[in-house]
């Protein structure tokens, strides 16, 4: 099941990749690193599981492991989550882990990346949680910074920043 998924995984990257060939400024595809990730999963055999059963019947097995358990250790570290009991009647929200491979500049894959989510689906306002709040830059920070690396010479680059979600305090 996971090698036909595979297959038709493959068979989308190639037909994408045809498109962009045809019309190099095509709508879907954002930069040269997209381009390398569709080149990469159309000629290699990594799979990008889609439950921990898979991850774990996976030949990168131990890399998702490692992935998992760095997960863990960040939410131990920076203290996101405590075990409590239950309170009566109130229904347990339940976690899955999603996966996904990262892909540098060049597209080559940097690092297998797990996450631990929970099914936000099931919350309830006033009971799981008051309010939300999801940091995002402005686009007009954004064109501030790129207008004064160009003005500046500055040599830009992407990052990621592991975990940055957790960063913030359980009240």
């Amino acid at each position: 099941e996971l090698h036909m998924k595979h297959a038709e995984l493959k068979k989308e990257a190639i037909k994408k990749l045809a498109s962009v060939s045809e019309a190099p400024n095509h709508p879907n595809i954002q930069s040269i690193a997209e381009v390398a990730r569709l080149a990469n999963a159309a000629t290699t055999d990594q799979v990008v599981p889609s439950s921990f059963r898979e991850a774990k019947a996976s030949p990168e097995a131990h890399q998702w492991d490692s992935a998992m358990a760095e997960e863990n250790t960040m939410h131990q570290r920076r203290g996101t989550w405590k075990l409590v009991h239950a309170p009566e009647g109130v229904p347990i929200l339940r976690c899955h882990w999603t996966y996904t491979l990262k892909f540098g500049q060049l597209g080559l894959l940097t690092r297998y990346k797990a996450r631990l989510v929970i099914g936000g689906n099931e919350q309830i306002p006033g009971r799981d949680f008051d309010n939300t709040y999801t940091p995002t830059a402005s686009m007009d920070s954004l064109c501030t910074i790129m207008h004064l690396s160009a003005a500046r010479g500055w040599v830009c680059t992407q990052d990621d920043v592991t975990g940055a979600f957790l960063h913030s305090d359980i009240d």
